[in-house]
């Protein structure tokens, strides 16, 4: 986020020391006059009017890069949404269901010999869905205001999990698997790990 402007201060000592010289003058320097008194007193009311004049344009500089930091967010978030939806159709396409994969038989699909002993996912059996981290990680840039930073600082927990995407035990690392419960439901289970 962006930073929030500084506070302005009223520069006292550059407004008033035009002042003190302009007294200096008219006492030491009669023909001075009352045009020099004039200029004098000017001095500090430009001096005034070029603070109100940062301060303003600080809140409006704000404002802008504000709405624009607005806008990036969103376009990042979304990205992210993109590619969590990007991330669970790939891992429901490299761990197929039961169900896809009794299709695959049927046509004798090149996809049922994908895995070879070299690759990661060799001998990984799909025991059903889970909530599993992500494998997308998400770092937000340190700085901006504090108090605009809360939203930021939440977006990663957003994106750290994924819904109901396949849970694959890596049988090669298990060494073997066990299913146990209701008969019914290990007996399809056992069937499609096979």
């Amino acid at each position: 986020p962006p930073e929030r402007p500084r506070k302005q201060r009223l520069p006292w000592f550059s407004a008033l020391l035009p002042v003190g010289f302009g007294l200096a003058l008219v006492l030491l320097v009669p023909s001075f006059g009352l045009l020099g008194v004039a200029f004098m007193l000017l001095s500090p009311v430009l001096l005034i009017g070029s603070y109100i004049e940062a301060k303003r344009s600080g809140a409006f500089d704000f404002r802008d890069a504000l709405a624009d930091h607005g806008e990036l967010v969103t376009e990042h978030v979304e990205r992210l949404e993109r590619e969590r939806e990007l991330e669970v159709r790939s891992r429901l396409h490299e761990a197929p269901s039961g169900g896809e994969l009794r299709a695959l038989v049927g046509t004798l699909s090149d996809r049922l010999w994908e895995r070879a002993p070299g690759d990661a996912d060799f001998l990984g059996l799909r025991v059903g869905t889970a909530t599993l981290p992500s494998r997308t990680r998400v770092k937000v840039a340190s700085g901006g205001a504090r108090d605009l930073r809360r939203e930021l600082d939440e977006i990663p927990g957003h994106f750290r999990l994924l819904d109901d995407v396949p849970l694959c035990v890596p049988l090669e690392e298990a060494g073997g698997i066990g299913v146990s419960g209701p008969r019914p439901a290990t007996l399809a289970l056992a069937r499609s790990l096979v």
